[in-house]
């Protein structure tokens, strides 16, 4: 129904949106209003976790959701039409709602973010908000939308109890996936981004953004390394966060490598801190084994050798290459080892196309010394004949004469048969694999 209305006020003069949309939305925003102010009245009384506070809450996030879903289908309808009207800002219907709702959101991000289903439900909104700015690409909306998202993020870093950080990062990622090659135009071009106060304030608000999600999600990491004995939700909230935050670097690297590579730079220093953090987070997250952070470790990874093997040599870049270098022999030790069974087996793909990047990127005589520690490493169960193959066949795929698909084969067949358990070194397996992959 909201996207045949949507689609009726879309054939409107555009100079009706604005009181168009506002009436269609009004009635959800005032019965957001309204349960804003009965849940309000719930936590004075200390009765937000009593069954008349559990539904209000389900109904305040159920408002949010569709006041989105209302400006999302408006936005769709209206996206060919609008791209063809240049309107200022103050003639931005769906600014003009935005900024009647966001007092009303700020006050719910106050005093509910330590509710899952509050965060969830306000990052839906969140998502939409800067998505459907996406033709102009101000800094307005932005604005507002991060704001709401570091007052969550300042909320959940104090909180002790495990409440995920998960959606607030997802948020994150959608803001850098809508904004942040205009952050990046005011590295490479200053004289545009003179010439651009916005961009300037675009580049201001992801660079706050950024920094607020490093800084919680590495203390929610950090608690993890503390304290080894905590509960299994904790354990869960703790691994969602490196998932969520090493998410959030690839988002980066793709979108806005140079704005990400300068954050909280040491004096005298190019290349900023979060950044070589966020290096020594990926390592460590690759060899905890866990398959999801895992995953999202060797794709961050991938995403910036490759940068840093394509682009031009800024002195960002070059700072980059250094810091990415040095942990070339350490990385291909442990991708090439987890492959002998430690490795969920979901992630033996994203580890082998990871490890293919590094080793085109790595000199001979380093990648042969980290694969023949990796080899000679005891939980490799196969013996010699196969450890002879398996170091033939990573050295076929360090000249570029075998694919990707090559080692993530290589990868299958080893990770199978340590899987069998016990040693198997004289087995028929072995044999066939060592015909297979020892032949020069």
């Amino acid at each position: 129904m909201c996207m045949g209305i949507t689609r009726v006020l879309a054939v409107l003069p555009s100079e009706k949106w604005v009181g168009s949309l506002s009436v269609l939305t009004n009635e959800t925003v005032e019965c957001l209003e309204k349960v804003t102010k009965l849940a309000e009245e719930a936590r004075i009384k200390n009765a937000l976790n009593s069954i008349s506070g559990h539904v209000i809450v389900t109904r305040m996030c159920e408002e949010m959701i569709v006041l989105g879903s209302i400006l999302r289908s408006f936005r769709n309808a209206t996206f060919k039409a609008d791209k063809n009207t240049q309107q200022d800002t103050k003639g931005n219907p769906i600014l003009a709602v935005l900024e009647r709702v966001w007092p009303c959101l700020t006050h719910i991000a106050e005093h509910h973010s330590k509710s899952e289903e509050v965060t969830t439900a306000m990052v839906e909104f969140l998502l939409v908000a800067v998505s459907v700015d996406s033709i102009e690409k101000s800094s307005a909306i932005l604005n507002e939308a991060c704001n709401i998202a570091i007052l969550m993020l300042a909320i959940l870093m104090k909180e002790v109890s495990p409440v995920s950080v998960r959606p607030v990062l997802e948020f994150v990622e959608g803001a850098i996936l809508t904004y942040g090659q205009l952050a990046d135009r005011t590295f490479s071009n200053q004289e545009a981004s003179l010439a651009n106060n916005d961009d300037v304030m675009v580049r201001k608000i992801l660079e706050t953004l950024l920094c607020s999600a490093f800084d919680t999600a590495h203390s929610k990491i950090i608690q993890k390394g503390v304290q080894r004995d905590s509960n299994i939700i904790a354990e869960k909230n703790s691994l969602d966060c490196s998932s969520g935050l090493l998410s959030v670097f690839t988002s980066c690297a793709q979108h806005c490598p140079l704005l990400f590579m300068s954050l909280r730079p040491k004096p005298g220093e190019e290349v900023g801190g979060i950044f070589t953090q966020s290096l020594q987070i990926a390592s460590l997250s690759i060899q905890e084994n866990q398959a999801d952070a895992a995953r999202s470790a060797m794709l961050y990874l991938k995403e910036m050798y490759i940068l840093v093997s394509s682009k031009a040599k800024s002195g960002q870049n070059v700072k980059g290459q250094v810091l990415l270098f040095s942990i070339q022999g350490g990385l291909i030790t442990s991708l090439i080892s987890g492959a002998f069974g430690s490795f969920p087996r979901e992630i033996l793909d994203p580890a082998a196309n990871l490890l293919f990047v590094v080793l085109q990127l790595t000199p001979a005589n380093v990648a042969e010394a980290a694969s023949t520690s990796a080899v000679g490493n005891a939980t490799f169960l196969l013996g010699d004949s196969a450890r002879v193959a398996t170091l033939t066949a990573l050295g076929k795929c360090l000249k570029g004469g075998k694919p990707a698909s090559f080692l993530m084969e290589l990868f299958e067949e080893l990770w199978r048969m340590h899987d069998t358990g016990g040693n198997i070194a004289s087995g028929d397996a072995v044999m066939q694999f060592t015909k297979k992959f020892g032949i020069i």
